[in-house]
């Protein structure tokens, strides 16, 4: 019975960290933070669980250079907010219901502020349902 117990604990914890890709919440959310894609990407460097106890699950609001803006039909809206010249940069996912008005007004090479919530980092720190504020 016990070991039932740790495996959902553990199956719990896992979902956890996964938001959905376009979570309405996003237009009310009030951000826990505003910052750099730099600063993200450092405090996730830095002390990984303390950036997760701060950013994971919320709203942020995040500024940076976009990269590698491409749309394709069918996927996801995403790309890059640059974060220095390290390899790891900020993943941002665009909310489905904001997607086509906002790939209008981006280019590559462009700074841009985003309101999303933090899902954490793998290769990239990642963010969904991100909107303009």
């Amino acid at each position: 019975m016990r070991r039932l117990w740790v495996l959902a604990a553990i199956a719990a914890a896992a979902c956890a960290q996964t938001l959905p890709e376009h979570d309405n919440r996003i237009f009310t959310a009030v951000p826990v933070a505003k910052l750099s894609a730099a600063d993200l990407v450092r405090a996730f460097e830095a002390d990984g669980a303390a950036a997760s106890d701060r950013f994971v699950g919320k709203a942020i609001e995040v500024s940076g250079l976009v990269r590698e803006l491409a749309e394709a039909p069918g996927v996801i809206a995403s790309f890059l907010l640059v974060a220095g010249d390290g390899t790891r940069h900020v993943r941002a996912s665009l909310h489905e219901d904001r997607a086509v008005e906002m790939f209008k007004t981006l280019a590559n090479g462009q700074r841009t502020t985003l309101r999303c919530f933090c899902e954490g980092m793998t290769d990239h720190v990642q963010l969904k349902s991100c909107v303009v504020p």
